[in-house]
């Protein structure tokens, strides 16, 4: 209740930013609170859901041990991911 609210009846907004998605409500804010989980637990957690589309099943293998590389070039890619997303937060914010 309430997740699509973005007008003056609320004070927080939860969103994805800067993840653009189809069909989202645009948001525009005088103030931003950005609040990240660890970045080793969130690649795991991707990683998980990545492989099972369920966010409380962890699948029945290790991917880093069959998957090696698929594992390097996720961690890689997620990384490269995560330093683009803070650069964009940073930008986004006034000075």
């Amino acid at each position: 209740m309430g997740e699509y609210v973005t007008d003056d009846r609320v004070w927080i907004v939860k969103a994805h930013h800067p993840g653009l998605i189809p069909k989202n409500l645009q948001l525009i804010s005088d103030k931003v609170l950005c609040c990240v989980r660890n970045p080793l637990d969130i690649i795991m957690s991707l990683a998980c859901f990545s492989n099972t589309m369920n966010h409380s099943v962890k699948p029945d293998f290790e991917v880093d041990e069959i998957y090696p590389d698929y594992w390097d070039w996720f961690i890689r890619y997620q990384t490269e991911c995560m330093r683009r997303w803070f650069e964009i937060i940073i930008d986004h914010t006034d000075k």
